[in-house]
């Protein structure tokens, strides 16, 4: 670990990638990375080193060197990890490095960084952008076939659950119509006449019984729904429709919550987890993304679980790095 000045080439590189470097950060330049640590994220030197050099011996194990020098910035908060094209420079997030990503995303932006900077023809090279074509050719996956059915069905869901909500909430009451209306700063309820019925969402109204605290002219702006829900003490009709309508938002509510959960579990399981495949060419959902990712998506399950790519995949990988 030391303090350097920042070298001209270096300060460049950062700043192609519109990131700027605290004057305090600590460097630690060892091997393979340069890290940048600011003094916030000083103690988390040893476990993001420890990271990288894992990540490293991942590669190696797989049998893809790792070529050049990556210059990395140590961001926490609730950004990801990430590589800046052109740069050289990986922004790293210390959740990357938890057990809970197993290296995943830190094995997958080295992997953007490589293709970038040391394969052959960068992110340009013609014989990966005709792979990646003749992936996306072939057929979906069951799996994602079925990821892809649920969240269609959770988009409907909450399309349903939104169209319910602004018929709950439209307001049921007219113009010259009285109505109990609860009065604003908890000054409990008062009476009140529908002056004019905003477009879908609100109410204004004459409140009819002011009293000390309220001030002239004596109008104010009420929701739909509460307008409604006034209205509904003397009117049996519109008790009785948002009555239905509640019980109808409760089951679309609970449905889309059972669908937001499904759809969340099918993208966990077909995303870019790297414990199965989708197909022997397209190693997750996420890898349909660009040819970039899907390089990098290929390149990762390559390194994290090669047993589960057939000979052909990680030899065609090996070929092009």
């Amino acid at each position: 670990m030391h303090r350097v000045a920042l070298p001209l080439i270096v300060a460049e590189k950062f700043a192609a990638a519109s990131i700027k470097i605290p004057d305090d950060a600590i460097v630690v330049d060892e091997g393979r990375f340069r890290v940048f640590f600011p003094r916030s994220n000083a103690k988390l030197q040893g476990p993001i080193i420890a990271g990288l050099n894992k990540a490293e011996d991942l590669y190696a194990h797989a049998g893809l060197k790792l070529r050049g020098k990556l210059n990395c910035i140590v961001k926490g908060g609730a950004g990801r990890s990430y590589y800046w094209p052109g740069s050289s420079v990986m922004q790293i997030n210390p959740k990357s490095l938890s057990a809970a990503y197993e290296h995943g995303h830190i094995v997958h932006e080295i992997a953007h960084w490589q293709h970038d900077k040391h394969v052959a023809g960068g992110f340009s090279n013609s014989e990966i952008k005709a792979k990646y074509k003749q992936a996306m050719a072939a057929p979906k996956s069951q799996g994602e076939q079925d990821a892809g059915k649920i969240k269609r069905e959770y988009e409907a869901a909450k399309v349903e659950l939104r169209r319910l909500q602004d018929e709950y909430t439209a307001p049921r009451v007219r113009e010259g119509d009285e109505f109990q209306v609860v009065r604003p700063m908890g000054h409990g309820t008062g009476k009140a006449l529908v002056r004019v019925l905003r477009v879908k969402k609100t109410v204004q109204v004459q409140i009819l019984d002011p009293k000390p605290w309220d001030k002239p002219p004596y109008v104010m702006e009420v929701s739909g729904g509460v307008a409604n829900r006034g209205a509904a003490e003397a009117n049996p009709g519109i008790r009785a429709e948002l009555n239905r309508l509640s019980e109808a938002l409760q089951t679309a509510g609970k449905e889309e919550e059972r669908l937001r959960s499904e759809a969340q579990k099918a993208k966990t399981q077909t995303w870019n987890t790297y414990d199965e495949v989708k197909s022997d060419w397209v190693p997750s959902v996420y890898s349909r993304e660009n040819v970039m990712e899907w390089f990098a998506e290929i390149v990762t399950t390559t390194v994290l679980s090669p047993q589960l790519l057939i000979e052909e995949v990680k030899t065609w990988v090996k070929s092009v790095w």
